[in-house]
C-alpha cells in the first residue's frame, strides 16, 4: 500500500509541475501513520521528481520534534542528510511564556533544537502563529501576556540564522485581535 500511495503523490506533483508554473512543491504538516522507512522513501523520490523540473521541495513539520520523530517523521534525518529537502519550516508555535507558570521558553527552546539538529545546512524557516496572538490559551500565556511576541521570536530566528518565516495563518493578519501583534511584528521587519 505504501507503494502505490507513494506512487499516486508522485503522479500527483508531475500533473502539478506539468500543468502550472509553480516554483516548488510544498508539504504542509500531515504525515499519515506510515513510518519513518515509508516517509523517508516518499520525501527521496519527492525530492529527486522536483529537482527533475529544476524546482525546490520543502516541508513545514510540527514544531514538536519528539512528537515527530516518535510519528515517523524522521526530521532528524532530514535535516542530516541531502536528497530529502531543499528547506525546512518547522511550526514553532510557542512563546517563551510557556506553561501554568507562564516562565517556560518553548519558542527559544524548540528553536534552538531546530537548528542543533541541522548538521547538513538546509535552509531553515520558522513557522509563526500570528493566529494565536492575543487569544487566551492557558498552557500558553504568553500570547495574551504580550503583544510582541512575534517581533522577539524574529529577532531570534535571525540571530540563529534562520533564512526567514512564515505566518500563519492568512485569516488572522486581518484579524482584529492580531492586529497589534502584526504591527509590532511589521514594525521589527
Amino acid at each position: 500500500a505504501a507503494l502505490a500511495t507513494r506512487e499516486n503523490i508522485i503522479g500527483g506533483i508531475r500533473e502539478i509541475l506539468d500543468r502550472y508554473a509553480v516554483d516548488g512543491i510544498h508539504f504542509d504538516d500531515y504525515f499519515p501513520p506510515l513510518g519513518a522507512e515509508s516517509h523517508n522513501a516518499l520525501l527521496r523520490d519527492v525530492y529527486s521528481t522536483v529537482h527533475s523540473y529544476g524546482k525546490v521541495f520543502g516541508v513545514s513539520p510540527s514544531g514538536n520534534i519528539s512528537n515527530n520523530l516518535a510519528n515517523g517523521v524522521d526530521v532528524r534525518t532530514w535535516l542530516s542528510s541531502a536528497g530529502y529537502v531543499d528547506y525546512i519550516c518547522p511550526q514553532i508555535y510557542w512563546t517563551d511564556n510557556y506553561g501554568s507558570s507562564g516562565t517556560e521558553t518553548m519558542f527559544s527552546d524548540r528553536l534552538q533544537a531546530w537548528k542543533a539538529m541541522d548538521t547538513a545546512g538546509i535552509p531553515m524557516y520558522i513557522g509563526l502563529a500570528l493566529y494565536r496572538s492575543g487569544s487566551s490559551n492557558t498552557s500558553d500565556p504568553g500570547w495574551v501576556m504580550s503583544q510582541s511576541n512575534l517581533s522577539g521570536m524574529l529577532q531570534k530566528l535571525r540571530a540563529a540564522g534562520c533564512g526567514g518565516f512564515v505566518l500563519y495563518s492568512y485569516s488572522a493578519m486581518l484579524s482584529p485581535g492580531s492586529s497589534a501583534e502584526l504591527n509590532n511584528f511589521l514594525a521589527a521587519l
